[in-house]
């Protein structure tokens, strides 16, 4: 049985308090449509699924109307900033969910559009069919006459119709399908293939949301759902059976009105896209700021390095991320890279692998001498590896380019060491470090070995590393390697903790840190794979002892 840790049990109540919200907004809605006299008539056209269908929508609302909070990026930095640090961190850890969040909603509303759209398809195919005549209260309720005071109600107004067509000569059908287009563009393009493999094309295509918006917004300004307005002088209980004595001149039933509903839309998302607009317009006067490139630095498996001069008033914490624009590769597009650089640095510098499109371009453009370009950048925003130095042991664990923020934390250990800047609370470090293949060492090798150093002379606290090298050895250098096992150094990255081939055993790992720190409350870092990040987060509750106060809290990058 799943049971959340206490690291994640905040997001989990948020989620259950999500679901809530959608699970009384769909019953709420439902029964008001279901049982609500003013929905009889149509109800009698359309049956049940008229219900559903604006269930679903007042669902639609309510996600809509959540969906772009977890992306304003300086709205959650500045929560974390000033809200996280006063809480526990478990519940600050909540803002470091926030794409997962948005992922959430955006499932959501894939699912409740489907809905809509298939319960709306089956109302017209009804009022079609309520102009047979085998349908007396509802054949009677298709003549009633479209005057001015709003009397008809079926919105087919004549016989031997097509439903298609019918829902197509209306505002919510033609707005409708350009919602269903946008939003089928969304969801296809942000899958985890696409996102990692083609960056650019989730970005440009996941921009439709403006279209999306415009059409949900004028979706329901026909007011097609129409409403009886003249219950005083027409109950529906009453005057279900007696349809052929309907006039103005009956006193007791006279000629049912009806009006279209209200749009309230509107009012569900006004107040959020204002929110939005505005974390637009600050990432547009930030993004303003130009940052010269001191250096390019290429290194191994078609990684370099980009040193930029930081600006006066530019401050960037240890493990944040900033959206980097290059205007000579792309004047639009923005792509989130963590820094490498330390606090304390008069530079800003970013580790970046050539992965995409975007990438590919900008390792070219580098590699020649005479070209150096300006950079536009956005941010900085917190991540979840800031966290760590309100830990005193700290697990953490990178694959491949993953290791990145843990250099910039590195850096700024290494920084504080040297000035005494403070005592740190965080007195034992674990790295892991899972390589693809042998090139991947030298950058980071370097660092290490400056901070292993200073660690030794400092005594102020413990680093642990565990370089593991997953593939990429023949059996010649394995030989080698082997031969060489005694040597105080290792043959590869030169560093005295010894490389281990193969992935590593997290299991041994964990066991083992867990008898050494009992009573201890362990941050555990992760910027790797989804499997490897399965792989920690299960290992956090395996061995996790509470009666000891032995808990492992599970913190993964996530931008």
């Amino acid at each position: 049985m799943f049971l959340p840790t206490k690291n994640e049990l905040p997001f989990a109540i948020l989620i259950g308090l999500w679901i809530i919200a959608n699970i009384i907004a769909f019953i709420v809605t439902l029964l008001k449509f279901m049982l609500g006299t003013q929905y009889f008539y149509l109800n009698e056209l359309t049956g049940h699924f008229l219900a559903v269908s604006r269930a679903s929508a007042q669902c639609l609302n309510l996600n809509c109307a959540l969906i772009l909070l977890p992306v304003c990026r300086n709205l959650i930095s500045f929560l974390r900033r000033n809200f996280s640090p006063n809480v526990s961190r478990h519940v600050g850890r909540v803002f470091d969910y926030n794409l997962t969040f948005h992922k959430l909603i955006g499932y959501s509303i894939v699912v409740f559009t489907a809905i809509h759209i298939f319960c709306h398809c089956y109302n017209f195919i009804n009022m079609a069919d309520s102009w047979d005549s085998k349908y007396p209260l509802a054949h009677a309720l298709c003549q009633l006459p479209n005057t001015a005071n709003g009397t008809s109600l079926n919105p087919i107004r004549q016989p031997n119709s097509k439903p298609l067509v019918e829902i197509l000569q209306t505002l919510p059908g033609i707005s409708g399908i350009v919602i269903l287009i946008a939003l089928i563009a969304i969801a296809t393009s942000s899958t985890e293939y696409i996102r990692r493999s083609y960056f650019e094309l989730f970005w440009y295509i996941h921009h439709c949301f403006i279209i999306f918006f415009v059409a949900f917004l004028v979706h329901g300004l026909q007011g097609l759902v129409r409403s009886q307005s003249n219950l005083n002088d027409h109950n529906p209980n009453k005057c279900k059976d007696e349809f052929n004595q309907w006039s103005a001149a009956n006193p007791t039933c006279k000629d049912p009105q009806f009006a279209g509903t209200k749009p309230t839309s509107w009012m569900w998302v006004i107040i959020p896209i204002f929110i939005y607009i505005i974390e637009r317009l600050v990432r547009i006067a930030r993004s303003q700021r130009t940052f010269v490139v001191n250096e390019v630095i290429k290194h191994p498996s078609d990684v370099i390095e980009v040193v930029l001069q930081k600006p006066d008033g530019f401050h960037i914490n240890a493990g944040q991320y900033c959206f980097i624009r290059c205007k000579e590769i792309s004047r639009f597009e923005w792509h989130p890279f963590t820094a490498t650089s330390s606090t304390q640095s008069d530079f800003l510098s970013f580790h970046i692998r050539k992965a995409g499109d975007w990438t590919s371009e900008l390792s070219k453009l580098m590699s020649l001498p005479e070209n150096k370009p300006s950079f536009n950048i956005d941010g900085p925003f917190g991540a979840a590896s800031e966290d760590i130095f309100r830990y005193r042991v700290a697990i953490c664990v990178g694959a491949g380019i993953g290791v990145t923020p843990f250099a910039s934390l590195l850096k700024t250990i290494q920084h504080r060491m040297h000035s005494n800047y403070e005592l740190l609370k965080l007195k034992a470090m674990y790295l892991v470090w899972i390589c693809p293949d042998t090139r991947c060492f030298e950058w980071f090798a370097d660092l290490l070995k400056e901070v292993e150093n200073d660690m030794e002379d400092s005594g102020m606290m413990k680093l642990e590393y565990n370089i593991h090298l997953s593939r990429g050895w023949d059996n010649n250098q394995a030989k080698q390697l082997f031969h060489n096992k005694d040597e105080p150094f290792d043959d590869i990255t030169g560093l005295s903790q010894k490389t281990q081939y193969g992935r590593p055993n997290f299991d041994v790992l964990f066991q083992r840190i867990a008898n050494e720190h009992i009573g201890g409350h362990i941050g555990v870092f992760c910027c790797a794979s989804p499997q490897v990040a399965n792989t920690l987060e299960k290992q956090c509750r395996l061995k996790s002892v509470p009666e000891a106060d032995t808990v492992f809290y599970f913190n993964q990058e996530n931008f």
